[in-house]
């Protein structure tokens, strides 16, 4: 069972419209293609914070002379925590747009979920 987050732009005029679904949970396109993936979601500051990290992790493991094994690490680390909290920095980046947090839903496809968001709202409408 998927578990998402629905979140509407205050400023729509319809239910549907600037409905923004978003997976709770680990992000693998995060963790295997960070920068791309931050910037494909118009993450322009995780997408600096990214590519700033990497930099300054091959910085410091070349000035430190750590070695290529922990400077592997260190980027798998680095790229698991994005991929951790990648969906939640879509979450933070929509808030700070002025988006709502509406509801939780949850099914195990996608389009079981968007069923689920617009049967809530028609409850609530109601």
């Amino acid at each position: 069972m998927k578990v998402y987050t629905a979140q509407t732009a205050p400023w729509s005029v319809e239910n549907d419209e600037d409905l923004v679904l978003i997976k709770e949970g680990f992000s693998w396109v995060a963790f295997f293609l960070g920068p791309i993936w931050a910037l494909w979601h118009r993450l322009w500051i995780i997408a600096l914070i990214v590519l700033t990290g990497y930099f300054l992790i091959n910085l410091g493991g070349n000035f430190l002379d750590l070695g290529s094994k922990t400077i592997l690490i260190a980027q798998f680390t680095f790229s698991f925590c994005l991929g951790l909290w990648g969906n939640d920095c879509r979450r933070w980046n929509l808030m700070r747009q002025g988006y709502v947090l509406r509801t939780v839903v949850t099914g195990s496809k996608f389009e079981d979920i968007e069923r689920a968001y617009f049967n809530k709202l028609q409850q609530n409408m109601l």
